[in-house]
Parts: structure tokens; sequence; C-alpha cells
């Protein structure tokens, strides 16, 4: 979990399952029930995790439609619901993927990271990168994992994808944020105590997956 949290430039790390896991505790230790969470609409977020921020969390999602996956600084702000009408839900979180997959594996351009997160952070809400491949996004656009990552409050990468481990993902983050979600971690079923085997690998295909 540190050297994850470490080779992403987050604060700690929480060891889960599956990105989807990961997805799903950063949500729930993020975004209050009641509240909705922008995504785009081909986002595995919203088309694959089985509405489980809307089931186990009482969150709502609002799928903006994009070009390429990427969505824009306008976007965002446009659907930012208004606090003063009672009848919409307050935005509670923002969430993108990149690589995406929906879109064949596009890289977000550093630049549109850092402009989502602005909109988000300017309105005091969080965001959150399903970064499942986030060293093949790095790649792609000629920067570090640290780089890529900088503008989101929590990332989610998996060991699994491109990078050698046979199943796992971590969810990194703020100490605080990281804590809230290993509490749900464990009402989901993913506090396993035999979870060092697979770290083991996860720590293996860091240390030679990554290159």
């Amino acid at each position: 979990q540190e050297r994850a949290a470490a080779a992403v430039g987050k604060e700690a790390g929480l060891f889960v399952a599956s990105g989807t896991m990961g997805n799903l505790l950063a949500i729930l230790a993020q975004v209050s029930a009641g509240k909705e969470l922008i995504a785009d609409a081909e986002s595995h977020v919203f088309l694959y995790e089985g509405a489980g921020a809307a089931t186990l969390g009482g969150i709502q999602v609002r799928p903006l439609a994009t070009e390429h996956g990427v969505l824009s600084r306008a976007q965002v702000e446009a659907a930012f619901r208004p606090s003063h009408d009672y009848h919409q839900p307050l935005t509670g979180g923002v969430t993108i993927e990149n690589t995406h997959n929906r879109q064949g594996g596009v890289a977000w351009p550093l630049a549109a990271v850092r402009e989502v997160a602005e909109a988000a952070h300017e309105r005091g809400v969080p965001l959150h990168m399903d970064g499942a491949r986030i060293f093949n996004a790095a790649l792609a656009v000629g920067a570090t994992a640290r780089e890529v990552a900088a503008p989101c409050d929590t990332v989610t990468f998996c060991v699994s994808k491109g990078l050698g481990a046979p199943v796992g993902s971590v969810l990194c983050g703020p100490a605080a944020v990281i804590d809230r979600a290993a509490r749900w971690r464990k009402m989901v079923g993913g506090g396993w105590r035999e979870a060092g085997v697979l770290a083991a690998a996860g720590l293996l295909a860091l240390e030679k997956g990554v290159d």
C-alpha cells in the first residue's frame, strides 16, 4: 500500500480486490448519501459497476456525453447543481477515467485533468480518477504517474493491468479518506486476512512491471 501510494504521489494506499471495489470505496468515502457524482456516460463507474454507488451509498451518478471520454471544464461546471434549488441533488464529486476503456484507451492530456480538477475544487468537491491503467496513461502523455494523478484527490489503479500481477488494485489518496475507505472495504467483504500472497505479487508488479 505504501509503495503504491508513493508511485502515484499520494499519502496512503488501500489494497483492494478490483478496480471496481477501489472506485466504489473512493466514492463512498468522499461523497455523502443524497448527493450526485459527475461522470462521463461511457465511464466504467457508470456502465460497469453494478450501480454500487447508488445501492450502497445512496449516490446518484450524473452521466455526461463526451468526445473521446474526456470531460471539459465547461461541461463539468455546467453540470454542477444549483445549491438554492431543493428539487435537485447537490453535486458531491467528480470522477474521470484515464485511460478510458470504452474509448479504446484514450489518455487524458495533463491540462485536461488539471482543468477538471480546478472546476471540482473551486466548488469544494473531490475529484476521483479511475486510473486502472495510469502507467499506460503516463507513458502516452510523456509524464510520470505522479504527475498524472497529482490534480486528483484519489486515484485507483490496477496492479493486474499491464503490470503483471494476477489480481488486485490499490486506492490511493489522503490518509483520512483512505481510513474511511478501509472501513467501507471491511463492510463490503474486502478485508482479507490472506491478502499477503496477493500483495506480494502486487509488490513485484510495482518493482518489475512499470518499466
